[in-house]
């Protein structure tokens, strides 16, 4: 199949996943092939990443500093969850199906990000010192949470667990994603210390 087909095929099965229709799995290539193609969906959705840090500083970082690690930080989060999964799976006996689960997973992250930019820069265009919470700073939790939902469902459906066990599946992804987080705040703070 070609590339572009394969692409094609791989985001409408990730949007019927969206539209919790598990019959979305069938769209993706669950191949070995198919597994590694899945990783250029970090290139699809790199431009989205990057659009939100846009040209900003943080605590004295130039933007080249910022940038350096932010896309290190990328880098890093769409390697180290599916390198925690082969162990997991592995334990849990699920390893059948670890390669199904990093295809949809990776395949519903550009899913999941086409959906969360928009609401993510009307929320920093519409943020100031003295707004507060805004309205489309609710918008953005509303989503997110619909976000975590839809991975909740994608871990369900294609790893072939309880609800229970895909919601554990879920947040041992979020404590990873937040791990990456801190470190690169923490790298931000060493960095605008030997700036300053």
């Amino acid at each position: 199949m070609p590339l572009h087909t394969e692409i094609i095929h791989a985001l409408y099965g990730a949007f019927r996943l969206l539209l919790l229709d598990q019959n979305g799995m069938r769209w993706f290539n669950l191949s070995i092939t198919g597994f590694c193609r899945s990783f250029l969906a970090a290139a699809l959705v790199a431009p989205a990443y990057f659009m939100t840090l846009g040209s900003r500083t943080a605590d004295g970082v130039e933007a080249d500093g910022l940038l350096l690690i932010r896309t290190v930080q990328y880098l890093i989060g769409w390697v180290a969850f599916p390198l925690v999964m082969i162990l997991i799976t592995r334990l849990m006996e699920w390893s059948d199906r670890y390669v199904a689960y990093i295809v949809a997973y990776n395949w519903s992250s550009v899913i999941m990000i086409g959906v969360m930019l928009p609401v993510s820069l009307l929320a920093q265009a519409l943020r100031t010192p003295q707004s507060g919470l805004t309205l489309a700073d609710s918008a953005y939790y509303i989503v997110f949470l619909f976000t975590l939902f839809y991975s909740w469902f994608v871990a369900h459906t294609a790893l072939r667990i309880s609800a229970v066990t895909a919601v554990a599946v879920v947040l041992m992804d979020l404590i990873i994603g937040f791990a990456i987080g801190l470190s690169g705040l923490r790298l931000l703070a060493g960095t605008a210390e030997t700036v300053l």
